[in-house]
């Protein structure tokens, strides 16, 4: 017996995708490629878009923030590969500046800070090589190598 597709239940989909953006904070592309998925049309993801924004659900300048806000604080990250991370998730330039202006200096300070403590265990900062693999693991998390530069020198490492 063959099985047929049924349509997408807007509404069920609707309630869905809102109690999502309920739980946690969800960008407009996130919940734009899960509607889709659903096998709605264009037009009325659109529409759940359009009412999910209205009705404050969905807003990409407070997903920006507390993203920004998380991948410092918790994942350990830097600015650029936090700016890296929002333009991928399809948000503009602009939205991605606001965002790390929202994350204070003494965040990523305190973040460098735990990465190069938890490297000194393992590796020995006062070897060129050593110290240059440092400088690499720390621009692959986001930061800037004249800022890993002047954390170093200013710290007894």
């Amino acid at each position: 017996m063959i099985k047929r597709k049924t349509p997408p239940d807007y509404e069920k989909i609707r309630l869905r995708l809102a109690g999502l953006c309920a739980r946690s904070e969800q960008c407009s592309s996130d919940i734009r490629r899960k509607a889709l998925q659903s096998g709605l049309t264009p037009a009325e993801v659109d529409s759940i878009i359009a009412f999910l924004s209205d009705n404050r659900f969905l807003d990409d300048r407070r997903f920006a923030g507390a993203y920004a806000r998380d991948k410092a604080a918790l994942a350990g990250w830097g600015p650029y590969k936090i700016r890296l991370g929002l333009r991928q998730k399809g948000l503009s330039g602009e939205l991605a500046d606001e965002a790390l202006a929202s994350v204070d200096e003494e965040t990523y300070s305190h973040t460098l800070a735990k990465l190069v403590e938890s490297a000194s265990r393992r590796l020995d900062l006062s070897d060129p090589s050593d110290r240059n693999r440092l400088l690499r693991q720390l621009a692959a998390r986001g930061f800037s190598l004249s800022s890993i530069s002047r954390f170093l020198d200013t710290e007894e490492y």
